[in-house]
Order: structure tokens, then C-alpha cells, then sequence
């Protein structure tokens, strides 16, 4: 009987040890100091493993101290337990994204969003995770979930709007948008797509329209710098385009589109000095099938400032990469020009003439041309 007394005490005494090493526990996650956190919960769950509260406990402040190691060892022990796993799905399931492990993260959000069907973020992260994994199909299903119980959710709307373009439905992409911006008019993001769309569907004054709206609330990365200079050149509006693509080549300065543009920004000025720098520049970086048009440019810059040398040269590297049969027609002109040697002329204008071309004033042109150019040898010989 005696021992049994002591016994009690003991176990009374561990008791009363562990509520009180429990509460601090319980004040340290509060304090966010989950290093100490974490090792209490441990020495709790150590010293009776059916306590499945302080194993998760332990499982989430170790996930909240960075340590997501130790993290899904407590949590995905709770896997062959009967409680608490609708928590340590959560926890494991953001681990996992975190990892940008999306079939992990796929394996417990579906889980919770299966309990859980009323919860429409589960259904979200769903949607985002399998647009992650390019699966648009299962991405459209989640986010048309979440979407139903929450219509709200501006980045549901966004996802929705997102997938829609990806598969060319720009007028449902746009309907969708718009229904959001009924909501949140001033919604960054979908602003940002919105004119993303039109720009895609070549309706440049909304583009450019939206983007100055949004322009006093976002700064703008060098994405939507040269998105607002393209779409400015297209409406004319060229000393606005020379400011954002100039923004844009400050962060991009090798980008052979901005310079492009640039170039087309300052011929509409008429300021061919700085559209040919342009143009060149943009052929020195050309990567893309876009070079015969770059040279295509050029060419016609450096004839109307009568530097035929280069305008020949440029011609022919436009139709070498463009393949653009007009392009031989304006290289027998500048050549008939140039040249004294008149048989450079009638090669050119015999190529065109053969080519695909069927603008019948050009080919009428050099059918007349070549044939006068001819006599006119003959007659000299």
C-alpha cells in the first residue's frame, strides 16, 4: 500500500510537470518561438505515443520552424491514426507545395477537398497546382468547383480566365475577366490579363487603354513596359512607346522585339537616324524566324535616305531570311539604280518576275524593265 501511494504521487507529479512544460509549450507557439515548441511537443509525444494531439503539435511547429523534414515525419505518422488528420493534411499538403511537389500536394488537397467539398480554397489550390502540372482539363474541373462556392475568389476568377486563354477562347476568357472586374474593379491582376487579351486579339487602343489605368496603382516590370510600347506604336502614339520600350531596354537590353519596335516608334517620328540604330540592333540580337522582317525595315530606311550600298544589302539578307518575293523587286530597282552594270538590274527583275509575287504593277514593271534594260545592252554591244 505504501508503494502504491508513492506510486500515484509520482505519476500525479509527471502529470502536473507535463501540463505545466504543456502550457509552455502552448505560450512559445504563440510567441512564435517554435524551436522550444517543438521540442517539448516531441518529449510529450516520446513519453506516450497514443498522444496523438502533441505528435501533431510537434509535426506543426516543426513546419512552422522552417524544418520540414522533421515536419512530415510527426505529421505522416498521424497517417495510421484515427484523429487529427484532417490537420495534417493541410500541413502536409502546403509542405508539399512548398517543395513544388505537386503530386504530393495533388494526394492531400484532393483529401480535404473530398471532406471538405464546401471549402472552396481546397478546390483552388487543386485548380493551381494541376495548371502547374499543364493538366488543364483537371485545373478547368477544381477551379469550376471553387468557383461555384465562391465567386468571389479573384484568384479563382484569374485561373478560370488563365486556362481559357491557354486553350484560345479568348471570348470566354474575356467574359470571365469582366464578370470579376464587376466585383473588384480595380483588381490588378486581372486588369494585367485583361490587357494581355486584347493585345493577343490585336485590339491595341483597349490594351493601351487598360494599361494606363492601371499604371498610377502597379509599377510596371519590363514585361508590361514593352506590352504598353508595342501597343502604343500600333495606335501611333509614338513618343509614349519611345518612353516604356526605352524603361523595357534598361532591364532587356539585348531584346530584339524592343528594339524592333523602337525603330518603328522612331520612323513614325521621322526620325531615321535612331529607327535605323534600331533596326540594326534589332538584327545584331536577332534569335527568332522575325529577321527578314528587321532587315525588311532596314532596307526601306536606308533607301529613302538614298544610301543605296546599304539599302541593296539589306535587301537581300530581308529576303534571304523573310522570303518575301517583293523583296527582289525593290533589290532590282536599288540595283537598276546603283549599279552601271545593268545585267545585276535584269537578274534581280527576272527573279522577281518568276517568284510567286502577283502584284501585277510590280511584275508589269519589271517585265517592261528588264526588257528595255535588255535592248538597251544589245544596243550598247
Amino acid at each position: 500500500m505504501k508503494y502504491t501511494i508513492v506510486t500515484i504521487c509520482m505519476v500525479f507529479c509527471t502529470m502536473i510537470c507535463y501540463g505545466q512544460d504543456l502550457s509552455i509549450a502552448d505560450q512559445a507557439m504563440q510567441s512564435q518561438d517554435y524551436s522550444l515548441a517543438y521540442k517539448i511537443y516531441t518529449e510529450c509525444y516520446e513519453a506516450d505515443t497514443n498522444d496523438v494531439n502533441c505528435l501533431y503539435l510537434s509535426g506543426l511547429s516543426a513546419y512552422r520552424n522552417g524544418d520540414n523534414i522533421n515536419a512530415k515525419k510527426k505529421l505522416l505518422k498521424l497517417e495510421s491514426k484515427d484523429t487529427l488528420l484532417s490537420k495534417a493534411w493541410i500541413n502536409l499538403a502546403s509542405i508539399y507545395e512548398e517543395e513544388e511537389n505537386p503530386p504530393k500536394a495533388i494526394k492531400y488537397y484532393t483529401r480535404l477537398q473530398e471532406s471538405n467539398p464546401h471549402i472552396a480554397s481546397y478546390a483552388r489550390k487543386l485548380g493551381r497546382l494541376y495548371r502547374t502540372a499543364d493538366s488543364n482539363m483537371d485545373a478547368w474541373k477544381y477551379y469550376s468547383i471553387a468557383y461555384k462556392n465562391n465567386s468571389r475568389d479573384m484568384k479563382c476568377v484569374k485561373g478560370l480566365a488563365e486556362i481559357a486563354m491557354a486553350n484560345g477562347q479568348g471570348g470566354l476568357a474575356d467574359s470571365i475577366i469582366i464578370e470579376g472586374l464587376k466585383i473588384d474593379s480595380t483588381h490588378i491582376g486581372l486588369n494585367l490579363l485583361r490587357a494581355k487579351l486584347k493585345y493577343k486579339t490585336k485590339e491595341y487602343q483597349e490594351t493601351a487603354d487598360i494599361l494606363k489605368s492601371v499604371l498610377g496603382n502597379y509599377d510596371f516590370n519590363a514585361y508590361y513596359h514593352k506590352l504598353y510600347g508595342y501597343a502604343l506604336v500600333q495606335i501611333d502614339s509614338s513618343e509614349k512607346a519611345i518612353f516604356h520600350l526605352s524603361r523595357a531596354l534598361e532591364s532587356t537590353p539585348e531584346d530584339e522585339k524592343v528594339h524592333y519596335y523602337l525603330g518603328k516608334a522612331h520612323e513614325q517620328l521621322e526620325d531615321n537616324t535612331s529607327a535605323i540604330f534600331h533596326f540594326e540592333k534589332a538584327t545584331d540580337y536577332s534569335v527568332s524566324p522575325s529577321l527578314g522582317k528587321y532587315f525588311r525595315n532596314l532596307a526601306k530606311l536606308h533607301d529613302q535616305e538614298k544610301d543605296l550600298p546599304k539599302a541593296i544589302e539589306a535587301y537581300k539578307e530581308a529576303y534571304r531570311y523573310g522570303g518575301d518575293p517583293k523583296m527582289l523587286y525593290y533589290l532590282a530597282r536599288a540595283s537598276d539604280i546603283y549599279y552601271k552594270d545593268k545585267n545585276i538590274a535584269i537578274k534581280y527583275y527576272g527573279k522577281y518576275i518568276a517568284s510567286r509575287d502577283d502584284t501585277k504593277t510590280y511584275k508589269n514593271y519589271a517585265r517592261e524593265r528588264k526588257q528595255y534594260l535588255k535592248e538597251q545592252m544589245h544596243q550598247i554591244k
